[in-house]
């Protein structure tokens, strides 16, 4: 008579844990996800970082090869941004 009267909350207790480990699953799917998601950030930012730094060499490189050119001709020569971004497009 006992146990049958512990029985409900024994049952609600059972359902109440499968409950929040269904959560608890739930949130470390989440959380790996976040974290995979998170790394492909990182490598993107890396990889355009990179890429900025690979154009603003190519840059200096054309200004200092411009600028050699110009005073072996007696000219002085600037370039501004857009203008090299497009020459390093081309």
């Amino acid at each position: 008579m006992e146990i049958n009267k512990k029985r409900p909350a024994f049952i609600k207790s059972k359902e109440r844990v499968a409950h929040i480990q269904k959560k608890l699953d739930s949130a470390r799917k989440s959380l790996a996800q976040a974290k995979k998601a998170d790394a492909a950030h990182e490598q993107d930012i890396r990889e355009l970082e990179d890429e900025l730094a690979e154009v603003d060499r190519k840059r200096k490189e054309y200004e200092d090869m411009v600028a050699g050119e110009s005073q072996s001709q007696g000219k002085d020569v600037h370039l501004e941004d857009a203008q090299v971004r497009e020459i390093l497009v081309t």
